[in-house]
C-alpha cells in the first residue's frame, strides 16, 4: 500500500522523493519535479526511470540491493545542467531522498578556485619571464639566447615544453637551436614536419607573419598538421603557442610553446609573450652587432661603376666625390 508523503515534506523547501525497497517511486513534492524535470505521473514507476542519470550514479548504488546506505553526496547531472545536494535515509517503509540545488555554490567555489589557480599561474610566469629578461640582456650569442628561453619555458610546471627556431642562413628551412621540457612525440611530430615539409607548422606561420599564433584547443585547430595534433592528443598537450622573434621590421625566429588544456593561454599571457619576442629579437639583433662590432676581420668591397655610368659622368661633371648613403631595393 502506497502512503501519502506527509504535509510537511510536501511542502518542504527541498526536494523530497520517498521510495519503496524494491525501488518503486510512491511519492514526490513539487520541488523535487523541478529539480529533476518529473511530474506527479512518475509515481508508482521505477526510481531508476525517473531520475536523471550521473557519472556515479551513486543515488541508484545506494538504494540497490538488500540494505540502503544512508549517505549525503553531491554530483554533477548532465541532463539537468545542475548539482544536487543528494542525502538517503532508511525508514521503516523504505526509503526517502532529499536534494538540494547547489549549482550556484559550485559555481561559486569553481570560480574562486580558477582564480586562485591564475594568481598562481600568473606568478610563475611573471617570475619566468622576469628571469628570461635579466638574462637575455647580458647574451652574447643567439644560441645562449635560445638555450635561456627554451630551458626556462620548459623547466616550468605549466608548460609542457618550448623550442626555439630559426631561419637557416640562403634558405626558408626552419632550424632547431634548443628545446627544453617534456618534448614527448609532439615535439617529434613538429621536427618530422620541419624536415619533410609536408606542412605549415604553427611556428613558421609565426615567422611569415611576424605575428603570435595560438592553437587551442590544438587538437581542433584545421591549420596544424594533423601528426602534430594527433601526437599532441596522444601527449595531453592540448595547447599552443608560436611566438615570433621580432625587432623592426625583421623576424630573427620563433618560439614555440605547448602546455595541457584546451585553454591554457590566456590574453593577458599572449600580451606578455608577444613583449618576450620583442626583447628576444632585440636581444637577438644586439648579438649581431655585438658579434661584427668585436670581429677581427672585416671584407672591403670595391665596385666600378665604369666612365659611362651616370654616376661617373656626374662625379666628373661636378669634380666631386659622390657617396652612396643607402639603398631602396626594387622589387
Amino acid at each position: 500500500m502506497i502512503v501519502a508523503m506527509d504535509d510537511r515534506l510536501q511542502n518542504a523547501p527541498v526536494g523530497v522523493l520517498e521510495v519503496l525497497p524494491d525501488g518503486t517511486l510512491t511519492d514526490i513534492n513539487e520541488v523535487a519535479q523541478s529539480l529533476i524535470g518529473s511530474t506527479a505521473d512518475a509515481i508508482g514507476t521505477s526510481l531508476a526511470e525517473v531520475f536523471p542519470r550521473s557519472v556515479e550514479d551513486s543515488l541508484l548504488i545506494a538504494i540497490e540491493g538488500d540494505a540502503v546506505t544512508e549517505t549525503s553526496f553531491e554530483e554533477y547531472y548532465p541532463d539537468l545542467e545542475r548539482w544536487l545536494d543528494v542525502s538517503i535515509a532508511a525508514t521503516d517503509e523504505g526509503v526517502t531522498v532529499y536534494l538540494q540545488d547547489v549549482t550556484e555554490q559550485r559555481r561559486y567555489e569553481q570560480s574562486i578556485e580558477q582564480l586562485r589557480i591564475e594568481r598562481k599561474r600568473t606568478a610563475i610566469i611573471e617570475n619566468v619571464f622576469s628571469e628570461i629578461l635579466a638574462e637575455l640582456v647580458g647574451a652574447t650569442s643567439r644560441e645562449e639566447i635560445a638555450e635561456t628561453i627554451s630551458r626556462s619555458l620548459g623547466g616550468t610546471d605549466i608548460y609542457e615544453f618550448a623550442w626555439v627556431g630559426e631561419r637557416e642562413i640562403g634558405s626558408d628551412d626552419l632550424v632547431i637551436h634548443a628545446v627544453g621540457g617534456e618534448t614527448g612525440e609532439t615535439f617529434a611530430a613538429v621536427r618530422d614536419v620541419l624536415d619533410t615539409e609536408t606542412a605549415t607548422t604553427l611556428e613558421e606561420r609565426a615567422i611569415e607573419s611576424g605575428r603570435l599564433q595560438s592553437a587551442q584547443p590544438l587538437a581542433e585547430t584545421a591549420h596544424v598538421p594533423e601528426s602534430v595534433r594527433t601526437a599532441g592528443f596522444a601527449d595531453g598537450v592540448q595547447s599552443a603557442l608560436a611566438i615570433p622573434l621580432v625587432f623592426g621590421s625583421n623576424v630573427h625566429g620563433v618560439v614555440g610553446v605547448y602546455a595541457a588544456g584546451t585553454e591554457a593561454f590566456s590574453d593577458r599571457e599572449q600580451t606578455s609573450f608577444e613583449t618576450l619576442g620583442e626583447v628576444a629579437g632585440f636581444a637577438v639583433t644586439a648579438a649581431r652587432n655585438r658579434n661584427l662590432l668585436l670581429s677581427d676581420t672585416v671584407a672591403e668591397l670595391t665596385f666600378d661603376v665604369g666612365d659611362s655610368s651616370v654616376l661617373s659622368r656626374l662625379s666628373q661633371s661636378l669634380a666631386s666625390t659622390l657617396v652612396l648613403e643607402g639603398l631602396v631595393p626594387r622589387g
